[in-house]
């Protein structure tokens, strides 16, 4: 519960702290980006669809490096072996 807390506590710091700035959470970015990216191409609202490619274009960069982090990290694992 301790590593509960303080995952809860990091997530909460981040969204006060940082205004603006993509969620440090992997599972809220990936939906929030696929959100964004549908509302880019089928949104009405002008003002939401700008809203919504600001977030995608700053959560892009944070989605890609968990990918390239993700891979990185199975190829040392795969030489280790």
């Amino acid at each position: 519960m301790v590593g509960v807390s303080a995952m809860a506590v990091q997530n909460a710091l981040v969204q006060i702290s940082l205004k603006g700035a993509p969620s440090t959470r992997h599972d809220d970015q990936h939906p929030r980006f696929m959100m964004d990216v549908g509302e880019v191409i089928f949104g009405r609202e002008p003002v939401d669809i700008a809203k919504a490619r600001s977030r995608a274009m700053h959560t892009w960069p944070a989605i890609v490096g968990f990918a390239v982090g993700c891979a990185s990290g199975r190829h040392a694992r795969r030489q280790s072996a």
